[in-house]
């Protein structure tokens, strides 16, 4: 006979009463242990230590400087610990001012995969994509395949190396960029799309930085746009830069207004919209000097990859510039391009006085192709009056030699507004620049094709002579 009794089978001669064995019972199952959590995207890092449900670890980079960083309970990035906000570099404008266009493969890697970040939504944003999602922590742009090509990355390389050059620990430096193609700078004002995501990302990275204890500062903005421009376009910039800086500072808290960091827009032909641009450009940087505003230089110098979008080596040159004018701010020192600060003119003679940055002027035999005149050109009342020789006198000056007399009441010197076309490089463009000896650039102590020290491009330019 069976017999079931709570549950377990019984045989004859079971125990029970009758004073059989005892059956022994069966063991209680242990529960599998839980797997003890680890930090994402550790690598190398060491003296790992949880807080709570975030991760700090010791990172060294190859560069020998070591940092402690900070990754979020459930995220995969680190952020830098420092006890300043996090900074951020913004990029605004057109194509160029991201990888929009970009036909050249990544010829970087990523530079500082833990002190240089983004928001887990992207590191840039172009018009007539959809919108990016909402995001609230950081990640680094190691994450995007192609950042050593993106203009905003290789921007924020840059600056964090001219930061460590400096003796600055690395604190977190974060970059976004928004660019719309073929726009001109209305599409850029307070209400358009471009603007409202500009400012959504600058109110994302302040939350996300608080997360991690942190302030949040917009140090500079990058502007690149000016190839297609409308009538007004100097009132329109200043409009522009009031409200920007007023904004951002209203959504970070900060006191001192992000720097508004212009490049000096290139164009494909003279008295064109682009034209036009680069001189309203370089007219709003000279009212607003040590303002809140920062002309770095032309573009003119960059080759190009195609009609419109510069080689990854050009971006490279632009970054080392930006960096260095981001450091000379941060001196608060008062930052200048080579720009002419006068123009004389006796007869057939008109010297141009300029403002040097570096060892002094020079003209440029080995990168930009040569150029008619160097680029400069004069035009009076009677029409376009032909250069006879382009000249340096000392350090600082430039004399340009006509072959004959201007009409009375003189005429107009330019630079840089020559329509040269080349399929390289820029249709207008110069040869003028001073180089700084004892600077190496960023890029170019990588080995890239850059120069080894920074060149800094006079501006494009026209001028009254009389």
């Amino acid at each position: 006979m069976v017999l079931a009794v709570a549950g377990t089978l019984c045989l004859a001669g079971c125990s029970g009463s009758d004073g059989g064995s005892t059956p022994t019972p069966s063991p209680t199952p242990t529960p599998p242990a839980t797997p003890t959590p680890v930090p994402s995207d550790l690598g190398s890092g060491t003296d790992v230590q949880a807080v709570g449900t975030d991760w700090l670890a010791t990172f060294t980079d190859p560069d020998g400087t070591r940092y402690r960083a900070r990754q979020l309970g459930g995220t995969s990035g680190w952020l830098a610990e420092s006890s300043g906000p996090v900074e951020a570099i913004l990029g605004y404008g057109q194509s160029n001012a991201t990888g929009a266009g970009l036909s050249e493969p990544d010829k970087l890697g990523v530079m500082f995969p833990r002190t240089v970040v983004m928001l887990t939504s992207g590191p840039e944003w172009q018009l007539a994509t959809p919108r990016p999602a909402a995001a609230d922590s950081f990640v680094s742009l190691a994450s995007i395949p192609t950042s050593g090509s993106l203009p905003g990355a290789l921007d924020s390389f840059a600056a964090e190396r001219a930061a460590r050059d400096a003796g600055r620990s690395p604190a977190g430096i974060y970059q976004f960029t928004v660019s719309a193609a073929g726009q001109s700078i209305l599409s850029f004002m307070p209400g358009r799309s471009t603007y409202q995501v500009l400012m959504e990302n600058v109110a994302q990275a302040k939350a996300a930085a608080q997360r991690y204890g942190r302030g949040f500062e917009v140090r500079a903005l990058i502007w690149t746009q000016g190839e297609n421009s409308t009538a007004g376009y100097a009132d329109d910039l200043r409009k522009l830069i009031d409200a920007v800086q007023a904004d951002i500072m209203a959504i970070t808290g900060q006191t001192r207004p992000p720097e508004f960091m212009i490049r000096q827009t290139a164009g494909a032909t003279a008295k064109g919209p682009a034209t036009e641009a680069a001189q309203a450009q370089w007219t709003v940087a000279r009212e607003r000097l040590g303002h809140g505003v920062t002309l770095i230089g032309p573009l003119y110098q960059g080759a190009m990859s195609d009609q419109h979008h510069y080689t990854t080596e050009s971006r490279m040159m632009f970054a080392d510039l930006a960096a260095l004018a981001m450091e000379s701010v941060r001196r608060g020192e008062v930052y200048q391009p080579v720009w002419p600060l006068s123009v004389t003119r006796v007869g057939r003679m008109i010297d141009v006085r300029f403002n040097v940055r570096g060892s002094g002027l020079q003209f440029d035999r080995d990168r930009v192709p040569a150029t008619e005149s160097e680029g400069f050109r004069f035009e009076d009342a009677t029409g376009v009056i032909a250069i006879a020789s382009v000249a340096i006198l000392g350090t600082d000056t430039v004399r340009v030699t006509l072959d004959q007399d201007p009409a009375a009441g003189g005429g107009t010197l330019s630079y840089a507004m020559v329509d040269q076309p080349l399929s390289s490089f820029s249709g207008t463009h110069g040869t003028l620049y001073s180089q700084e000896d004892g600077v190496n650039t960023v890029f170019g102590r990588l080995g890239y094709a850059v120069p080894v020290h920074p060149r800094h491009y006079a501006i494009r330019f026209e001028m009254p002579t009389d």
